[in-house]
């Protein structure tokens, strides 16, 4: 056994994250996080939750030696079988959290990759990855960009999620954040809550359904259907088409379909807003519509992710973010006088 496994093995009983019990290490920053990593796979985690839990317990007395963690280190540790462990992306994550790295490219689609990703961090799902669910958990919060194959996407407390590729499932109950659709999905978003802003100029079949806050925007295209279930929010479809079924039936919320506003009552169909109460509407439309001007920027990097990172970093998006459900609010509030 090496000194490092050994040194591992001496906590079994170690104390809660955050109380130094850190052992001298003198192996290079490679060797540290292959030998937590063989150890982590010995735990026997049942869920996601615990095996995160316990990533974090094992890497945390390594802290400084992950300060020297590289994305090639990544790589190389995952090119094998270790990338076959159900929950190998669940501990590359953990530790990605944990170390000065600011961005983590997968091309393999880790297991749980993204659970619990950190605000700051910026995951890119290279080409070619297959992942079942990317970025899930409510406690998610970092940015996540994704060029692969998933089945679930976006199921995440905050940040910002990006999707250029065709997802069964994107949003399905996510929390707050910004999350845009450049490729297409079968489903979204579901459950929408009150923070969240969503833009889509992708394929998506179904926008707005069950929507109980939040702004969702659907540039172009045609799904089958928008703000199904609406309870609550603002769903604004502004090339509205013959044939699409809108806001029916509607307990709530507001859907705006090219120059017709839509109020949904408790008990019946939505009604349109009509008088006064519509053209105060349609103008606070046109501050929504230069404001989501701004969303379709990340339309560039479909073919690539170089550059989107510096797009990301030149850009205020949380602020951007707060206008666009600060507009969607004026709007609730007027169809609700």
């Amino acid at each position: 056994m090496g000194v490092v496994e050994a040194a591992l093995h001496r906590y079994g009983g170690m104390e809660p994250v955050g109380e130094e019990r850190r052992p001298i290490m003198s192996e290079n920053v490679f060797d540290v996080l292959s030998a937590v990593y063989s150890v982590w796979k010995q735990v026997g985690t049942s869920n996601a939750d615990s095996a995160y839990r316990a990533a974090v317990k094992l890497l945390a007395p390594y802290r400084k030696a992950l300060e020297g963690v590289t994305q090639e280190m990544f790589d190389e540790l995952f090119g094998g079988a270790n990338a076959e462990h159900g929950m190998a992306g669940v501990f590359a994550t953990a530790a990605f959290n944990l170390s000065p790295l600011k961005v983590l490219a997968d091309n393999k689609g880790l297991g749980g990759i993204g659970y619990r990703l950190a605000k700051g961090k910026n995951l890119v799902m290279l080409p070619g990855s297959i992942v079942g669910a990317l970025g899930f958990r409510s406690e998610s919060e970092g940015n996540i960009f994704n060029y692969g194959d998933a089945i679930e996407l976006g199921n995440s407390r905050g940040g910002l999620c990006v999707n250029y590729k065709m997802v069964a499932v994107f949003i399905l109950a996510a929390g707050s954040g910004t999350f845009l659709d450049f490729g297409g999905s079968i489903t979204m978003p579901v459950m929408q809550p009150d923070g969240m802003v969503f833009v889509t100029v992708g394929t998506g079949n179904s926008v707005g359904t069950v929507m109980r806050g939040g702004v969702a925007v659907k540039i172009g295209g045609k799904p089958s259907n928008i703000g199904i279930g609406m309870t609550g929010g603002v769903c604004f479809y502004p090339n509205a088409i013959n044939g699409v079924q809108y806001v029916s039936p509607a307990t709530g919320g507001v859907m705006i379909s090219g120059d017709a506003v839509f109020k949904g009552t408790p008990g019946l169909e939505s009604v349109p807003v009509t008088g006064h109460a519509s053209e105060r509407v349609l103008a606070l439309v046109e501050k929504l519509e230069g404001l989501v001007d701004n969303y379709p920027v990340f339309e560039r990097f479909r073919a690539s992710p170089a550059g989107l990172l510096d797009a990301v970093n030149g850009r205020d998006w949380k602020g951007m973010e707060k206008q666009v459900l600060a507009v969607g609010k004026q709007i609730e509030a007027v169809v609700s006088e």
